[in-house]
């Protein structure tokens, strides 16, 4: 199951020997990747161009080295909205569910152990100028993400899976940091020293950096 169109969950598809599932949009997007390069000079030229951004451009880089011959298939099967599976014994529920980090984003949910895979649906939104989260999309995907009843939860570029407590914080967070975001009409001092105040402590590296996205992604 592809959660989205990225490269770095896409790449490996070759490899994997058994069918792959995903939704329309990341497979229209597979499409697209298909026709391009990843040598060098094509790839220096999509980011002079701004088709890719600089960061995945060196981290394929440096994830692949000089060996760069990608071979991406089309996925076997591919849904729009929902699918169950049923895996004799376990049932696979997958439902696209979109986000800033990118709108194809599609989680899978194990009801039977509580466990839910959200991929990189909850990250922010790298293909931008200034990495970002917008509050209404990151609302609502969080009262979708609310509405499982998950134990344990992967997010794919967490050290470890987040109990359901840990996973609540998280999410109890990005609510906190998108509604002083909008409290503050998106100043950056304002919304760190609240959100210290109501955490009765210094900010961590990690909320630093999730206000800047936030405050990078304000409208006004």
């Amino acid at each position: 199951m592809l959660t989205h169109w990225h490269w770095d969950h896409v790449f490996g598809m070759s490899e994997m020997k058994i069918p792959i599932i995903s939704n329309k949009m990341t497979y229209n997007g597979i499409k697209q990747l298909q026709e391009l390069s990843w040598e060098d000079g094509p790839l220096d030229q999509r980011v002079k161009a701004g088709l890719e951004i600089p960061f995945c451009a060196d981290a394929i880089k440096k994830e692949l080295g000089n060996d760069r011959d990608i071979t991406l298939l089309d996925p076997d099967i591919q849904f729009e909205t929902r699918m169950k599976l049923n895996l004799g014994g376990l049932t696979c529920v997958i439902e696209h569910v979109g986000g800033d980090h990118s709108n194809d984003s599609s989680i899978i949910y194990i009801p039977e152990e509580k466990v839910l895979f959200l991929g990189d649906c909850l990250y922010a939104n790298l293909y931008a100028d200034k990495w970002n989260y917008t509050i209404d999309i990151t609302l609502k995907l969080i009262e979708r993400m609310e509405e499982y009843d998950a134990e344990i939860v992967f997010l794919s570029h967490h050290n470890e899976p987040l109990n359901k407590s840990e996973f609540q914080a998280f999410l109890q967070l990005l609510k906190k940091i998108g509604y002083f975001t909008e409290k503050y009409n998106g100043d950056y001092k304002s919304i760190a020293a609240e959100l210290s105040k109501y955490l009765r402590r210094e900010l961590n590296e990690m909320e630093v950096e999730t206000i800047a996205f936030f405050v990078n992604g304000y409208s006004g």
